[in-house]
């Protein structure tokens, strides 16, 4: 049994409020927009304001992109509508063309979404704005009278981003619903599916998977690993301050935070994303943002070697020395490697 357990047992059931912050507008209209200014609530300004900081600083060596030219709209489905719950979830982003990155919007004057949905439908749509939410910036929860009208009218729904910089200039970027290359899931606990990203090993032989924890108001980069008391569930491992954070009791049987692990949709982990050398706190310049820190940071996962032998992934941090992983504590490896999208990944 790993002696770490009775340290973060305390620290994790103290940690379970951090959720996801989500503004809920209530019921649009069809034509009705969700504005700058308007429903952007505190936390959302806050947010943007600690990035715009963050790009000005004299150290930007995880600063994400702020005005990018040629960003492109992408909407996806993140939950399936059933038979008993009629309800979908779509998720929308401004997503950079080198990195597939969601994009920072304080850095246009003003934006609005929008959507439109078939003549005549019988779906009620909802907006909701995602600030805290690494991958995505709003979620449209749409709902039908039974599943056969969501799914009907799925491929039909448009949604649209009109943005205007500081400079006057206006565009508009529109997207149906479409499938996502990786996603996330939460497990739980429960076995890693086998789409589920693999990002190293760990005592040699044991598979380690990337996944994210949701600790101390930020979403961190970690390490996905077969429970060490039940070999049908696993934990994800993360570092938080020097110590290490679990997902899961040391039985299995209770989850003390939410995480995440990072699944491959479509094809192969090596088709879209690679892991790039780097050193001393650098990063690729297109590295995959995986996580948030509390100000509002982009977290990236990297993986260091630990022994000789093993390979652990880990957080790299905006101006950290290197990438720390999760290894009965916390280790720091100044050299290192990042995840990163490929230059061939498909807009």
């Amino acid at each position: 049994m790993r002696c770490k357990i009775s340290i973060f047992l305390t620290l994790w059931l103290a940690g379970l409020a951090c959720t996801e912050a989500k503004l809920d507008s209530g019921p649009v209209a069809p034509g009705q927009t969700m504005d700058k200014g308007i429903l952007l609530d505190p936390q959302a300004i806050e947010s943007s304001d600690a990035e715009a900081k963050a790009a000005s600083t004299d150290d930007e060596r995880v600063a994400p992109p702020s005005n990018i030219a040629g960003a492109y709209l992408i909407c996806a489905e993140t939950q399936a509508a059933t038979a008993e719950l009629p309800e979908s979830n779509v998720n929308c982003a401004l997503k950079d063309p080198m990195t597939h990155n969601k994009v920072s919007l304080a850095s246009y004057q003003s934006y609005s979404w929008n959507y439109q949905v078939p003549a005549g439908s019988n779906l009620v749509v909802t907006m909701s704005q995602l600030p805290r939410d690494p991958d995505w910036h709003v979620q449209f929860l749409i709902k039908g009278p039974a599943l056969a009208d969501i799914q009907n009218q799925m491929g039909q729904l448009m949604f649209t981003l009109d943005l205007q910089t500081a400079e006057g200039v206006s565009s508009q970027q529109t997207s149906t619903v479409k499938p996502q290359l990786v996603s996330w899931l939460s497990l739980a606990g429960a076995s890693a599916p086998a789409a589920a990203a693999r990002g190293g090993t760990e005592h040699t032989t044991n598979p380690l998977w990337i996944c994210r924890i949701y600790h101390e108001n930020e979403i961190i980069p970690a390490k996905l690993i077969v429970h060490f008391n039940n070999p049908q569930a696993t934990s994800c491992y993360g570092t938080y301050n020097g110590a290490s954070v679990g997902s899961q009791s040391s039985d299995a049987l209770t989850v003390l935070a939410k995480s995440e692990v990072l699944l491959i949709n479509q094809g192969t982990f090596d088709e879209y994303l690679e892991w790039v050398p780097a050193a001393n706190g650098e990063k690729p310049a297109r590295a995959f943002v995986t996580g948030i820190d509390a100000a509002g940071a982009p977290l990236y996962s990297c993986r260091g070697n630990q022994d000789g032998t093993d390979i652990i992934p880990g957080v790299l941090r905006p101006g950290a020395n290197g990438c720390v992983h999760e290894w009965y504590g916390a280790a720091e490896r100044t050299t290192y490697e990042v995840l990163a999208w490929k230059r061939s990944v498909p807009l």
